[in-house]
């Protein structure tokens, strides 16, 4: 599932950042996305594949 959905996960966790952050520059975004993205992938590979 953690595979098949990862684009449609990078959009939504864009959008999420984009709620979280107070302003509106990417930087900030970045900052804000790239710790929620890690936990997905850490999340894919502690999930056993079938």
């Amino acid at each position: 599932m953690f595979r098949n959905y990862r684009r449609h996960a990078i959009v939504v966790l864009l959008v999420l950042a984009a709620l979280i952050t107070p302003t509106g520059d990417p930087f900030t975004l970045m900052v804000v996305f790239l710790p929620l993205y890690l936990l997905w992938e850490i999340g894919a590979m502690v999930v056993p594949s079938r």
